[in-house]
């Protein structure tokens, strides 16, 4: 049957009684660039779709990963401070052990100094403490860890003084100054009393305080300052 299109009304009619016209209208009129624009589209948004989702499954992982690396974080940190708590006792057990040494052979490591070398208790030096010193000082005075007694050597007189000893793993500044305020006590008290660091190694900030200190070292049982500390006695 013809028919005849006089105008884009009829046009309209024609093609909305022929759905299936057009298509071919579109291929006449369109490139196929154009054609195809919908299809890439539909491409585009497919692929959108897909990256959406490997994103998703990244951040799902990512997070994952994060929470495995703050376990790691966790158990590293319980780790590094187990050993640092290991190393402290393991330094503290070594001093423990250095004291006992000291103690046991006093006469030998102090004989080149002192004449008559014996060890002395708290008990020995509290009474003659106590009543020249506060509570807090005479507690400070007698943790000090170890008290050896003897004649000084090389002297026309029979000076017999008291070593304050502090025994360490490490001598550093801070521990030479202790040994020296200690020392500083008992001679308060009237006691002729020598502060002494003993220790296997010692820094050179524990040399410096031991000159300004007057405090005598002992380092692997070698004596040094031993003058400059005899010379606290008469400060």
């Amino acid at each position: 049957m013809a028919f005849t299109i006089r105008d884009m009304a009829d046009l309209t009619r024609v093609l909305g009684e022929h759905p299936e016209w057009r298509a071919e209208l579109r291929r006449l009129v369109l490139t196929d660039a154009l054609i195809s624009v919908p299809e890439l589209i539909e491409d585009q948004a497919a692929s959108m779709r897909q990256l959406t989702e490997r994103v998703d499954q990244l951040a799902v992982r990512m997070n994952q990963l994060a929470e495995r690396v703050d376990h790691l974080t966790t158990v590293v940190e319980k780790l590094a401070l187990s050993q640092s708590r290991a190393a402290n006792d393991i330094a503290e057990m070594k001093g423990v052990l250095l004291e006992m040494v000291y103690r046991d052979r006093a006469p030998a490591y102090f004989g080149r100094l002192l004449r008559k070398v014996r060890v002395v208790g708290a008990g020995d030096v509290v009474d003659d403490l106590e009543a020249a010193l506060e509570a807090s000082e005479l507690g400070d005075a007698l943790l000090a860890d170890l008290f050896v007694r003897g004649v000084v050597r090389g002297e026309p007189e029979a000076r017999e003084v008291c070593l304050v000893v502090d025994v360490l793993n490490i001598v550093d500044r801070s521990d030479v100054e202790r040994a020296g305020r200690r020392a500083a006590l008992f001679r308060r008290a009237g006691l002729p009393a020598v502060g002494v660091a003993a220790g296997k190694r010692m820094t050179d900030g524990a040399r410096a305080a031991a000159v300004e200190q007057r405090v005598a070292l002992f380092e692997r049982q070698t004596p040094w300052n031993w003058e400059g500390a005899l010379e606290g006695l008469a400060a």
